[in-house]
């Protein structure tokens, strides 16, 4: 059975999954399901797609990932914090797109965050979407332009705030975001130095959260230390920050739950109270 049809078939299970709880059947220990290829259309061609499930309950986010200037959706970040999540009840789709204009970068992973929702996972109440390096650029240009509510959160791994060699240029349009936004950047990156981006971040309040990776560098690489380490402490950190958001999601849609319930009470009640008024004066 393909991952398509999987979902398809999880549709009657939606209801109770939404009466235990955000993550209630979250799992990091869980098996997922074989990823799977998908062929996404976008401008008369395809973009290529990996897309991968957890194996128990109906997803209930998404998380679409992408690459960096260099490299594809099979780099090794990518990958591991797609199974990472998976295991923790997301969907992930991660894709390739390699193009070096971050305009059409940004169209494609439009195109993606479309598919998604409309073609692949029609149930799903949210995403986040998130990248490496440039990724993460196109990424924030799709949450600065979703006015449909289903971007839940954004995801940059190494945000590059200039291009190499060049302080001057700096890219601060992801400042003016105000959904919540993870940044996992190394305070060696020579393209995101930290004094720099303290002072720019500052504008987006509590919507940025900022995990800084001591002695990593734009890779986030560090010296003495195996990137499989380096990489279970980030993916742990991207993990609770999604759960979280999430979480006050959930919490948020059952109190305006709770007070549209209230609400159609109290108008039930004063319409009861007006039927009586009617008979008496009758």
């Amino acid at each position: 059975m393909s991952l398509l049809t999987h979902l398809c078939s999880q549709d009657d299970d939606i209801e109770l999954f939404n009466r235990m709880g955000s993550f209630a059947m979250s799992d990091p220990t869980a098996e997922i399901a074989e990823p799977e290829e998908v062929q996404i259309p976008f401008n008369k061609k395809h973009l290529p797609a990996v897309l991968t499930l957890p194996n128990r309950g109906p997803p209930r986010y998404g998380v679409i990932l992408t690459h960096g200037a260099g490299g594809d959706m099979d780099h090794a970040h990518l990958q591991g914090l797609t199974q990472v999540l998976a295991r923790h009840g997301y969907l992930c789709l991660r894709f390739t797109c390699k193009a070096l204009n971050i305009s059409y970068r940004i169209r494609a992973f439009t195109t993606v965050l479309d598919y998604l929702r409309k073609e692949i996972a029609p149930t799903l109440q949210g995403c986040f979407v998130g990248g490496r390096s440039m990724g993460s650029r196109a990424a924030a240009g799709v949450a600065l332009a979703d006015t449909s509510g289903f971007v839940t959160g954004v995801i940059c791994l190494s945000y590059p705030l200039h291009p190499p060699g060049q302080p001057d240029k700096l890219r601060t349009d992801i400042f003016r975001l105000r959904l919540p936004t993870l940044f996992i950047s190394g305070t060696k990156d020579p393209m995101c130095p930290e004094g720099s981006f303290r002072e720019h971040v500052c504008p987006m309040g509590e919507a940025a959260k900022v995990h800084w990776v001591e002695g990593g560098d734009h890779g986030i690489n560090i010296p003495g230390r195996t990137a499989d380490k380096v990489c279970e402490d980030i993916w742990s950190a991207v993990t609770s920050w999604c759960n979280t958001i999430c979480d006050r999601t959930v919490r948020h849609a059952g109190r305006q739950r709770e007070k549209g319930g209230c609400k159609r009470a109290s108008e039930t009640k004063k319409t009861g109270e007006g039927s009586k008024a009617r008979k008496r004066r009758q």
